[in-house]
């Protein structure tokens, strides 16, 4: 049996910021607006070994699904339309989408992502690795780039960890509770007991 790695997790700075992809050679003016304002984007894979850009295989419907999750949210993908292409490969792994983020919408794609990953794991035959790579911006116009390659439940931990290890107190701040509810220790709300 060949050796096969089991998890790599690599971090690095990028300069692939949302200005990055909007200022890049063919799009609208529109789809550049729209991804100027966005907080999280789906980006292409450039410049694959078909020389071209892609996206893998399932982003579509990846993608309606974080719209339908992010529909109050900044959500955008990167290229106009008629460029849209995707890429099978084949493998037993999933393979998501690049995506660019802002620290302050980490916490939600992160939630939405979980949901994802929870969901899939329920499949009769789950996948036993997940790639991702995901772009974490600052509000300075910093960015790291965390490429994920391993098992799909510890990918958003590992790569949360690692946003928050290089952006200290920077990741979306959690909601302040309301007065009208108890908070109990730890930050949790007390449950409101229900009428009968």
């Amino acid at each position: 049996m060949p050796n096969r790695t089991l998890l790599n997790l690599t971090v690095k700075e990028s300069d692939q910021t949302r200005h990055y992809w909007a200022t890049r050679p063919g799009l609208s003016e529109e789809t550049q607006a729209r991804i100027l304002a966005s907080g999280i984007l789906l980006v292409p894979w450039e410049n694959r070994s078909n020389g071209g850009d892609t996206f893998p295989a399932g982003t579509t419907e990846f993608a309606l699904r974080l719209k339908r999750s992010l529909s109050d949210q900044h959500f955008e993908i990167a290229v106009d339309r008629e460029n849209y292409v995707e890429l099978a490969l084949h493998a037993d792994h999933e393979r998501w989408p690049t995506m660019v983020v802002s620290t302050i919408f980490l916490g939600v794609l992160s939630s939405v992502l979980g949901s994802y990953i929870y969901d899939m794991m329920q499949k009769p035959a789950p996948p036993k690795t997940l790639e991702m790579k995901l772009i974490v911006e600052n509000k300075d116009g910093k960015c790291i780039s965390i490429d994920y390659t391993g098992p799909p439940l510890d990918a958003l931990d590992s790569v949360v960890a690692q946003a928050e290890n290089c952006f200290p107190g920077e990741i979306g701040s959690p909601p302040v509770p309301s007065e009208d509810v108890p908070t109990l220790p730890g930050g949790s709300k007390e449950a409101s007991p229900q009428e009968d």
